[in-house]
């Protein structure tokens, strides 16, 4: 059992002993073992390493956990929504802003479009559009996908999406555009990013028939994934 510090015979005109100083000195040395209780803020300057399991909640600034602006690296399953067994986690938006009139059995293309403005235009051919990601090692392995329509809603025919790295592509999850708001988070098949020129977008293939057509539709879509081999 740990000790505790004491102030035992520590009084007025009364001879301070060694201990009196030795078991402070102890027990910020790690030399004995003593049980601290601290009340009021502590704080640190310098890395804190924690040699054993922590009872109760750690709260820490984001600095401890994050290690870039793209990949966290977690203290435990907690500090992250999904439970991880890899400490790298990458996501990367996809996304564009307003599109007015958007036509029927139509591919368009689109990877980080503005989000702002009266309406933007999406293209229809795929060599104008692309991001590279400063990063490779990375398997995207999980997707949220989100789309809005802020005019005029769609009848329930569906449209279908994929993802594609380089000359790979994955499906992502169908939605159909009869509501202000749909969405979907769910596994897709593994897809790697291996070689910093492997371009990066996303394919909105529209119904073949709308009865319908929504008006002012938005995307924006979340991939999730890992530089290594767990999954999230």
């Amino acid at each position: 059992m740990a000790n505790t510090l004491s102030k035992t015979g520590i009084q007025v005109n009364n001879v301070i002993k060694p201990w009196h100083v030795t078991q402070s000195i102890d027990a910020f040395t790690g030399t004995q073992a003593y049980d601290i209780t601290l009340s009021g803020s502590l704080n640190i300057t310098g890395p804190l390493n924690l040699n054993s399991p922590v009872t109760g909640n750690l709260i820490t600034s984001a600095s401890y956990a994050i290690t870039s602006s793209f990949a966290l690296t977690a203290v435990s399953a907690s500090n992250v929504n999904y439970a991880l067994t890899s400490s790298d986690v990458t996501f990367l938006q996809l996304h564009h802003g307003l599109f007015q009139n958007p036509t029927q059995n139509t591919i368009y293309y689109f990877a980080i479009e503005p989000l702002s403005g009266s309406g933007i235009t999406l293209t229809t051919d795929s060599g104008k559009v692309g991001i590279y990601f400063p990063k490779t090692g990375i398997t995207f392995n999980k997707c949220s996908i989100t789309t809005t329509v802020e005019g005029t809603a769609g009848t329930s025919e569906a449209s279908t999406y994929n993802l594609f790295i380089g000359g790979s592509s994955v499906s992502l999850p169908s939605l159909s555009h009869n509501q202000p708001i749909s969405s979907s988070t769910s596994t897709i098949s593994d897809i790697s990013l291996s070689t910093l020129d492997s371009r990066i977008y996303i394919t909105w293939r529209t119904p073949t028939t709308w009865v319908t057509a929504p008006t002012n539709v938005s995307h924006n879509i979340v991939l999730y994934g890992t530089r290594g081999t767990a999954n999230i």
